[in-house]
């Protein structure tokens, strides 16, 4: 659940605010993970990133609170044994504002991160490799087992269908490379 990762203004503009009834320690929570995540990732291949100026700040900061408290309020919702059409009905408006938050913010969003992981570059020529090598081991020695075990026990669900698609498309740090270089990476 990478992802996601990334998504406010259209919505708050519109009085749509996804982190009502949010509590903040959940938030704060989330945020915690997610930073305690980069550092893992990035912290001996780019010492220099800094997870709270780079996601929690400037273009980043809506978008990445509002899909955090979207996410968080997902995980709920949608922790039923079969997600159906009115489950996603009643979901609809809050996709709706990801969608026009992400519409109205995500390229200023990209840009800011973009300039960070070129600082990285920058910084360490082995950037790439080294974080590549950073993420498979942290999903090795962390996650991959728990992620099976998800896939496994919910098969034909939603997210045990993605889980396991997740474990099919990224087996290997050439995975990760190849789906940075197809997505992540402007061609020549």
């Amino acid at each position: 659940m990478r992802a996601i990762i990334f998504l406010a203004i259209v919505g708050v503009a519109f009085g749509i605010n996804l982190c009502k009834d949010v509590k903040k320690s959940d938030l704060s929570s989330a945020f915690a993970n997610a930073r305690a995540g980069s550092n893992l990732i990035l912290g001996a291949s780019c010492p220099s990133f800094d997870f709270d100026n780079v996601a929690l700040s400037g273009s980043c900061k809506a978008i990445v609170r509002q899909a955090t408290c979207y996410g968080l309020k997902a995980a709920e919702s949608y922790d039923v044994d079969t997600v159906n059409y009115g489950l996603l009905a009643e979901d609809v408006s809050n996709m709706e504002h990801l969608g026009n938050l992400a519409c109205d913010q995500a390229r200023n969003c990209f840009l800011q991160v973009k300039a960070a992981m070129e600082n990285c570059l920058a910084e360490n020529e082995d950037f790439v490799a080294d974080t590549i090598a950073a993420a498979e081991k942290v999903y090795k020695d962390d996650f991959a087992a728990r992620v099976a075990s998800f896939a496994n026990s919910n098969k034909g669900s939603l997210l045990g269908d993605i889980a396991t698609m997740a474990v099919d498309r990224f087996s290997s740090a050439a995975d990760i490379q190849d789906f940075i270089d197809q997505y992540l990476t402007e061609a020549p």
